[in-house]
């Protein structure tokens, strides 16, 4: 269909201008090193395979399964980055609370997530979640952090072209 193409097409070009748009920063500092893009990319590349495997997997299994497996998997992977790096895992004793917070919240989420892909295309699904993740993040950092200053006009254009395109993906 031509008018999905078109909305496609859109869509991703408002997706590549927000990355541009985001990726720019007027701050010396983060100006001469943009090495966290790179590991923005490759985040993006494993996550987005990650997500869509886990479709496939989820189809047999309980959602907490699911994130039980993750989970098991992440430990094996954390243990041997640090193998390889010569560095020992340790459990942090310093913000140990705080850890289990965000534990209870992740596994929480990823949970709710395994429900969601059981009940709905991965197509829907995870543009969706990703797209609330940005945004709550967003707002989460302006509001408790008080980012402002880091969120300027051409940022915030970023910002509504990603969500634009992101929306002509989903619904495309």
């Amino acid at each position: 269909n031509g008018a999905s193409g078109l909305l496609i097409t859109t869509g991703l070009i408002f997706s590549f201008a927000s990355l541009w748009l985001l990726s720019k920063n007027k701050e010396s500092k983060h100006r001469e090193s943009n090495k966290w893009l790179v590991y923005i990319i490759v985040y993006v590349l494993f996550i987005g395979t990650a997500l869509f495997l886990s479709k496939y997997f989820i189809q047999d299994q309980n959602p907490v399964n699911g994130a039980f497996v993750q989970y098991l998997g992440a430990s094996t992977t954390l243990g041997l980055f640090n193998k390889f790096k010569g560095k020992k895992m340790l459990l942090p004793t310093k913000n140990l609370k705080i850890a289990l917070i965000i534990s209870i919240f992740a596994t929480t989420a990823l949970i709710t997530l395994y429900s969601a892909l059981k009940l709905a295309t991965a197509t829907v699904v995870i543009p969706l979640q990703h797209l609330g993740v940005v945004l709550g993040s967003v707002m989460m950092g302006l509001i408790l952090f008080k980012e402002r200053k880091h969120l300027d006009r051409e940022k915030s254009v970023g910002m509504l072209l990603g969500v634009i395109g992101a929306i002509l993906l989903l619904f495309s």
